[in-house]
């Protein structure tokens, strides 16, 4: 018995690698397909990051909601979670607690995502990966908490690779200007990220709810603040009026929401029957590949700085990964 759990467990880790690996390198290649094809017949490019937002967090609030019904109830207590779903919690807790999580997160995708417009997939991909970044900002700034020399060392090492990998040699000032204002972009995005990852953890505890159900409140919340944007601008007409002239961009989009979806699902599982370390090291690796896949599937040629930035930039994450696994180790 204790054989066949313990390979029960490893087969079902595993699963969970292929699965993330799955979605995130798909879901990379079309969200570069996304906004760097230029769609026939007129070669225009698609550039509806909210409309695209909106759609992406419905994905998610029915994936969320699916996985409540699958793995959080059985046959007989269905309507029993749903209705504990709705009205357990104040109106007041929803919109502080919820709602506040819902902005950070939405305005986290956002920014990556619209940064697309301004820089590389990769570029996007390692500027993501820099979370260490302002998470030492903040907790400098805000707690006045030291880090130790190898710590700075990390961070150095990544941002130095960070800026090898967006140098440029010979381009116009418009350009300089424009991948600068991406780069800002994804500062604002890993801010962002920063916030919403301690106030997820920080309800989960008081509340005492389950990951799923978070998931499927903040991207509930999300899709209302997005549909009221949209609904105030008008942009959804401009963005169906494109997808209905560019056909092509609606199995882009529907793949690129299906697989966002399953991929988020699947890192909560992970993170809920393993640890946050495990999905980091999962994740990291997945971001490298994806890094990999982009030259491939899209012929970028990668110059003699940028493949120094990338080595420098994922040397620093993994020994980061390396000193929390030694730390967990001695704890």
């Amino acid at each position: 018995m204790a054989f066949w759990s313990f390979h029960h467990k490893w087969f079902e880790l595993f699963s969970c690698i292929i699965s993330i690996y799955f979605c995130y390198l798909l879901y990379g290649v079309l969200q570069e397909r996304l906004y760097k094809t230029k769609y026939s017949p007129d070669g225009a490019q698609f550039g509806y990051s909210l409309f695209l937002l909106f759609l992406q967090c419905l994905s998610h609030t029915v994936f969320s909601i699916t996985c409540i019904l699958l793995f959080e109830t059985t046959g007989r207590n269905k309507k029993e979670r749903l209705y504990s779903l709705v009205y357990r919690h104040e109106p007041r807790v929803l919109f502080k607690g919820y709602g506040l999580i819902a902005g950070t997160y939405l305005l986290a995708m956002f920014f990556s995502n619209h940064a697309l417009h301004y820089v590389s997939y990769p570029l996007q991909t390692l500027g993501k990966s820099s979370k260490m970044i302002p998470v030492m900002l903040m907790g400098i700034i805000v707690r006045k908490k030291k880090y130790s020399s190898s710590q700075y060392l990390r961070v150095v090492l990544l941002s130095f690779g960070v800026f090898l990998f967006s140098y440029k040699q010979n381009v116009t000032k418009t350009t300089i200007n424009s991948q600068i204002f991406g780069i800002t972009l994804l500062l604002a995005s890993l801010l962002m990220d920063g916030l919403t990852g301690p106030l997820q953890e920080r309800f989960i505890q008081d509340k005492h709810i389950s990951t799923y159900e978070i998931m499927f409140f903040q991207n509930l919340f999300a899709v209302s603040y997005v549909a009221i944007v949209l609904l105030v601008t008008r942009s959804w007409l401009e963005a169906c009026q494109f997808i209905h002239l560019h056909p092509q961009v609606f199995k882009d989009i529907v793949i690129f929401c299906f697989t966002s979806a399953v991929g988020q699902g699947v890192i909560v599982y992970t993170i809920c029957n393993y640890s946050a370390l495990v999905c980091a090291t999962i994740t990291t690796t997945r971001k490298f590949l994806s890094v990999l896949v982009s030259y491939i599937v899209f012929g970028h040629v990668p110059s003699f700085y940028q493949f120094c930035g990338v080595f420098l930039v994922f040397i620093s994450i993994f020994w980061e990964i390396y000193e929390k696994y030694r730390a967990q180790k001695i704890n």
